[in-house]
């Protein structure tokens, strides 16, 4: 092998080195920001329905143990979970509800992509299984 090839050869190899890992974890900040006071649902969007408006007054507060409360002055109050992680498939963090089959809760319930988060916003959106359209879940710190 001459000179100038294992200069190449060794070129190649550094710079492969230097690749970028597109399957490292992305950080999920929004676990540490949810844990601090209370939320209000801002925006659910189911399809083109708007059903903001069911969450009206209510004040949700997320536990470091992983359980979520919803609690209104006038109206029946939830419980559930709530976790964080990094997906495997497209490394997007995700924010999971789960309220079981509560009413109106359980239309919370969903793998959610987090789109935006802040220390006082959180902007969550899923693709429906069924019939492919959009949801969206705003949530922002009282």
């Amino acid at each position: 092998m001459n000179r100038f090839s294992l200069l190449t050869f060794a070129a190649v190899l550094t710079l492969a080195g230097c690749k970028k890992d597109d399957n490292s974890p992305t950080t999920i900040p929004a676990k540490d920001y949810v844990q601090q006071g209370k939320w209000k649902v801002t925006l659910l969007q189911e399809d083109s329905r708007n059903e903001t408006a069911t969450f009206a007054g209510y004040e949700f507060q997320f536990l470091s143990n992983g359980q979520v409360t919803a609690v209104h002055s006038s109206a029946p109050t939830g419980s559930g979970t709530w976790s964080t992680r990094s997906s495997d498939d497209d490394n997007t963090p995700h924010f999971t509800l789960s309220f079981g089959n509560t009413a109106p809760f359980q239309e919370l319930n969903d793998d959610w992509h987090v789109v935006e988060q802040t220390s006082t916003s959180l902007k969550l959106t899923d693709v429906s299984g069924g019939n492919g359209g959009t949801d969206y879940l705003n949530l922002e710190k009282l």
